[in-house]
């Protein structure tokens, strides 16, 4: 699967969860404006007793206060709504059967020497011997996997010596987000 593959596949899965996230956001932001409107009316009604042009201060505050703390709580829930369509990306990306694959072609142009070592992630389950094997084989090399495992999500780094390659999951979609944020926050607020 390459990466513009990938790039179309995170924006398919944002547009399926747009309509159901973006009803919980909607739904929240509703029920904070009736909250506010609610205190609102009632703080209203205490500063006319008191003085009219004070509580007519008052209220533009409480109502400027509102607006300015739904927006900050949509916002906080669409940059929520990003980051689980992205995780879920990434989840679905590591259970693809393309994800074997697209790691051995990645891993085969970093290398240089051909006897690099594979740092793996701790939770790895797909890269094994098996996939280092079929690598080795493909590329001519003799590579090994390194005995400290990696903090990261999935993918590899390929070290040699004191040159490592950041082939990771997290590295690939930070590279690819860059690329697709403007398409992907347009499908999920427009």
């Amino acid at each position: 699967m390459a990466l513009e593959d990938i790039k179309k596949k995170i924006i398919s899965d944002a547009e399926e969860k747009k309509t159901l996230l973006l009803d919980q956001a909607e739904t929240k932001k509703a029920e904070v404006i009736a909250q506010y409107k609610v205190q609102g009316t009632d703080y209203r009604k205490v500063m006319t007793e008191r003085t009219d042009a004070e509580g007519q201060g008052i209220k533009r505050g409480i109502v400027t206060d509102a607006k300015l703390r739904v927006k900050n709580e949509l916002l906080a829930k669409k940059r929520e709504i990003m980051a689980s369509v992205t995780l879920d990306a990434k989840a679905r990306f590591l259970a693809s059967p393309d994800y074997p694959s697209l790691m051995k072609s990645l891993v085969q142009k970093a290398l240089v020497s051909k006897k690099e070592e594979v740092v793996v992630s701790k939770n790895e389950k797909t890269l094994g011997q098996s996939w280092l094997d079929d690598v080795n084989k493909a590329a001519g090399a003799s590579l090994k996997f390194a005995e400290l495992k990696g903090e990261f999500s999935g993918g590899v780094i390929v070290v040699d010596n004191d040159i490592s390659v950041n082939i990771t999951i997290d590295t690939l979609f930070k590279i690819m987000k860059e690329d697709i944020e403007k398409d992907f926050a347009k499908i999920l607020f427009r």
